[in-house]
């Protein structure tokens, strides 16, 4: 249970931004808050991870989709060097570069004004680098994304997406392995 109070006292704040902060934290699912009870942390559970992933599947997926569909070969040209280029990179933190410029560019090839809005509500499950975060990460994009970025050069849109989401899959399984080796898993 966490109480606005508490928080603020411990933080050396007043209400008003703990406030704020809890209820951004509401709409990313990291706690709910009941009236004249205060905000409780959400649990983590293997389904909810699982959910998590999905999710993105489905929203990362759709944009790479279209991005595929309305892009110039040009762009998709672009998109897919991006990608290949991972298949060497050891290092985690420029591995996150990549795959922020990667995802970056398809939402903005494939999405529009109304996709923009679902995909800035989406929330990364790991604080910091993911590949920092979670053993065995680096590897998977390694392997996937050049798959991804084969897939997008020859306008195989389908193919793309069903490596993307494998990818997200093998994610997902690292992140609840990581989970349940720390104990946060419920």
């Amino acid at each position: 249970r966490l109480t606005q109070e508490d928080l603020a006292a411990a933080m050396n704040v007043s209400r008003i931004p703990v406030r704020e902060a809890l209820i951004v934290l509401a709409g990313e699912g990291a706690i709910h808050m009941a009236p004249h009870r205060g905000a409780f942390v959400e649990a983590l559970s293997e389904a909810s991870v699982a959910d998590h992933y999905d999710l993105f599947g489905h929203v990362d997926g759709f944009a790479l989709r279209r991005a595929i569909e309305r892009s110039s070969s040009e762009d998709r040209g672009a998109l897919a060097a991006e990608m290949l280029g991972v298949a060497e990179v050891a290092d985690p933190v420029v591995m996150q570069r990549h795959v922020i410029s990667a995802r970056r560019q398809f939402h903005e090839l494939g999405g529009s004004r109304r996709f923009g809005a679902v995909a800035r509500g989406m929330v990364g499950l790991v604080p910091g680098n993911f590949f920092v975060e979670v053993p065995g990460s680096v590897e998977v994009a390694q392997r996937r994304l050049p798959e991804v970025g084969r897939a997008v050069a020859a306008g195989k849109a389908e193919a793309a997406v069903e490596a993307y989401e494998a990818m997200l899959q093998e994610h997902s399984e690292l992140v609840r392995t990581a989970l349940r080796a720390r104990g946060v898993l419920q």
